[in-house]
């Protein structure tokens, strides 16, 4: 699967449907495939399972094994779908990050409607392991390998599921998850200054869905304020594909000049993470909680 001599930047894009990336419509300079730039994708599978009793749920398995390919945008080349991991690799390029004789690879396991709340993103489920799983398996392959960020977008699922909980009782309970993710990759990575970046939801939906939407960006944004190597980035003026075009209903993505946006976005504060001064004071908390944890699962 990797070539032996392949030497890799990893940035890792991980969360629900906004980072598997479902922005449509028109955008100025659309990404241009480059075999500097590689996907490896989790090629997950989700279907909505009806129980005996009525209810419902999302089933997510993983079928076939994740499989690298070059990094391009998603769809048809008549409705193509964007990604805001293909903006932050264009801007990582153009900035002189990749030196020469690297590539850098974009490690995809997004998959929509998945959160902490239904364990999704917990450590042990589903969505968790396979992340964990691709990567070691970036460990594995060559030990010059570097993970250099976690893109995290997701809170769509934690703002819609437990109706009845406050907000407050939501904000924390996704802080401690949120937080305990950022501390298990990072172990899992062998980085514990690991840059994590993440962002507000679609402004359209979460206007909508105020007190939980909420909730969950302030726990985000807190997680993330406590040490030098967080960012949250504000999703203010990013239009969803209903605002770009009055024939969707969709609220809830961004569309696609958004995630190109998006993107850069996640790009400056990255920057402005790597230009702050590093203290090892200052780092993650739930680092010494997540030491135990096996390398491999």
């Amino acid at each position: 699967m990797f070539l032996p001599n392949d030497k890799f930047d990893v940035i890792i894009q991980a969360g629900q449907s906004n980072a598997e990336g479902c922005g449509r419509g028109a955008a100025p300079k659309p990404y241009i495939p480059t075999d500097k730039v590689l996907y490896y994708s989790s090629n997950f599978a989700a279907k909505i399972v009806s129980c005996g009793d009525g209810a419902e749920y999302l089933s997510v398995t993983y079928p076939e094994p994740p499989d690298i390919s070059v990094a391009a945008e998603h769809g048809t080349p008549g409705d193509p779908t964007g990604d805001f991991a293909l903006s932050f690799a264009r801007e990582y390029i153009n900035d002189g990050r990749l030196k020469p004789g690297r590539k850098l690879l974009i490690i995809r396991a997004g998959v929509g409607g998945t959160g902490f709340s239904k364990g999704f993103w917990l450590p042990g489920g589903v969505c968790f392991s396979k992340l964990a799983q691709m990567i070691q398996e970036v460990r594995d392959a060559n030990a010059d390998n570097r993970f250099m960020a976690l893109l995290w977008h997701q809170g769509e699922h934690d703002a819609f599921e437990n109706t009845g909980w406050s907000p407050e009782f939501r904000e924390s309970e996704y802080a401690k998850n949120f937080s305990f993710l950022v501390a298990c990759v990072r172990n899992l990575c062998g980085r514990p200054e690991l840059p994590v970046i993440a962002a507000g939801l679609c402004r359209d939906w979460a206007d909508k869905n105020d007190a939980a939407c909420a909730a969950v960006a302030h726990a985000t944004r807190n997680v993330l304020s406590v040490e030098n190597h967080g960012a949250f980035v504000d999703s203010d003026a990013l239009l969803s594909n209903r605002q770009a075009d009055p024939l969707s209903n969709d609220d809830i993505h961004f569309c696609r000049a958004a995630l190109y946006d998006l993107g850069k976005r996640y790009y400056a504060a990255y920057k402005a993470i790597l230009s702050r001064t590093v203290s090892p004071s200052n780092l993650c908390a739930n680092a010494a909680r997540c030491s135990g944890l096996p390398q491999r699962f």
